[in-house]
């Protein structure tokens, strides 16, 4: 029995030594090194090395700068399209412009745009009120709806104004190049072909199908934006006496 009972003992007594050391060591790789920790004894660890397999955190990405604010939309149209409730909505008619390209060669086809000058409110509530533009731009195939705010309609004139300036002093591009000289706001591009060789509206995006605009076009839709401002502001300072 004596001679039975030494082995087993051998072999618990070396099951015992290998959790122990299982405990002190990590399962995989050399003994962890303690000088990395801190204590009272060690109050500032080691750096990590560069050869820590731990990832280090990714470092934060800063916002992308365009150079200003993005700004697009105008109160009008929310004002317009909020569901739910009704509204007042009183309309001046000012304008409509038969739009044609310059030639064959220009960009855009023929349409029509409509120029409306809109106020409107929440009746018994005068002071819920919104006050703009609307552009209905009208191609071949469907009409585009645009608004802007009282304040916006100085951007939109003057926009179209450097449009034309700057496509005075373009180059051509070479034959396998568009160039066009463009502005943008609330949804409807401007543009403009080299040395005003060709204009157009359209809304913004690389397949939306543009109607052409000769020199008398331009000359109308700034006329009219210009009288709508001129109601608008008439009506707004009305309202508020």
């Amino acid at each position: 029995m004596r001679k039975a009972i030494l082995p087993v003992m051998v072999v618990a007594a070396a099951a015992v030594a290998t959790v122990v050391a299982q405990q002190r060591e990590p399962a995989n790789g050399p003994p962890r090194d303690n000088s990395r920790d801190v204590t009272p004894d060690n109050p500032r660890a080691a750096p990590r090395e560069a050869s820590d397999s731990r990832p280090a955190p990714a470092p934060r990405r800063a916002p992308p700068d365009f150079g200003g604010p993005m700004e697009m939309g105008s109160r009008l149209e929310l004002f317009l399209m909020r569901p739910g409730r009704v509204v007042v909505r009183d309309t001046w008619r000012v304008g409509r412009v038969d739009c044609r390209p310059w030639d064959n060669a220009a960009p855009g086809v023929p349409g029509t745009l409509r120029v409306n000058a809109v106020i409107a409110y929440v009746p018994d509530h005068a002071e819920e009120r919104a006050a703009g533009l609307e552009l209905v731009l009208q191609d071949e195939l469907m009409d585009h709806t645009f608004f802007f705010d009282v304040e916006q309609l100085g951007d939109l004139i003057v926009g179209m104004e450097t449009v034309g300036t700057t496509a005075e002093t373009m180059r051509d591009p070479p034959p396998d190049v568009g160039r066009r000289a463009v502005f943008n706001l609330n949804g409807l591009e401007v543009g403009m072909a080299p040395r005003r060789s060709g204009g157009y509206l359209a809304p913004v995006g690389p397949d939306e199908l543009s109607v052409g605009l000769n020199p008398d076009n331009f000359r109308e839709v700034k006329q009219h934006l210009t009288e709508a401002q001129t109601i608008l502001k008439r009506e707004t300072a009305a309202a508020g006496k």
